[in-house]
């Protein structure tokens, strides 16, 4: 999953990809709500009818509105999906571009590829637990509602049966709790035990570090200690 964001004035965005709709629709929801420009890419708000003065303030706000729909969601998309929408003009035929074309959840054979890449997902060692957990979660947001819903104890056993040996212990311990965890739990556990072991790692590096500089120093000191009495002695 792609990590590029784009900024908005609510924050940042993960940019649409082809894996990634179900976490990007419910981010760029949120900035679409906030312009109040929601409404108008779904269909519900329609453009006002009509030529009376009184109308024109409407108009205008509801085309301000839809010219900021327009730019958040061409902005959200990564380049190779900016083909699909690059001649379209009006919102609601945007988002509907990208729906159809993403929303794997709408088919049967688009569900049953997106629970094959879940069972393919395997941690990255350029990709941290959390970016793992958060391409499953992914997963399974889209396939949420559906006959191929991925339930908590199939996440949990993906999770426990991916996962290096490194997080054995944690696992155990989970595994072992009465009631039984939930995925969430689950994945709260093995990243907090995940940072607190980089943590470690790091305060560890750094003490070599030091203790490496500091004998360092004391020796360099001791041979210009050493070379000066020979200067002396001569």
């Amino acid at each position: 999953m792609s990590n590029e964001t784009f900024k908005t004035d609510h924050g940042n965005v993960p940019k649409l990809t082809e894996e990634n709709y179900p976490v990007w629709k419910q981010k760029i929801r949120r900035v679409l709500i906030a312009k109040k420009a929601y409404d108008i890419v779904t269909g519900v708000k329609l453009l006002p009818v009509g030529n009376g003065v009184a109308l024109r303030p409407l108009q205008e706000s509801w085309h301000d509105r839809a010219n900021k729909a327009l730019a958040q969601i061409h902005l959200g998309c990564c380049d190779e999906l900016l083909p699909l929408i690059d001649d379209i003009d009006d919102p609601v035929e945007m988002w509907e571009a990208l729906r159809d074309r993403l929303d794997n959840a709408s088919t049967k054979l688009g569900r049953t590829q997106v629970l094959r890449k879940f069972t393919a997902s395997r941690p990255s060692p350029d990709k941290t637990v959390t970016q793992y957990f958060t391409t499953l979660i992914a997963f399974r947001k889209t396939l949420m509602g559906t006959n191929n819903n991925i339930t908590d104890d199939p996440m949990k056993t993906h999770i426990f049966t991916t996962l290096s040996n490194s997080y054995e212990t944690t696992i155990q311990i989970r595994e072992q709790q009465i009631p039984a965890p939930t995925a969430q739990q689950c994945m709260d556990a093995i990243r907090e035990y995940a940072e607190r072991t980089t943590l470690t790692k790091e305060i560890g590096d750094a003490s070599t570090g030091a203790a490496l500089y500091s004998r360092g120093g004391n020796c360099g000191r001791g041979r210009g200690r050493r070379g000066n009495g020979r200067q002396k002695h001569k």
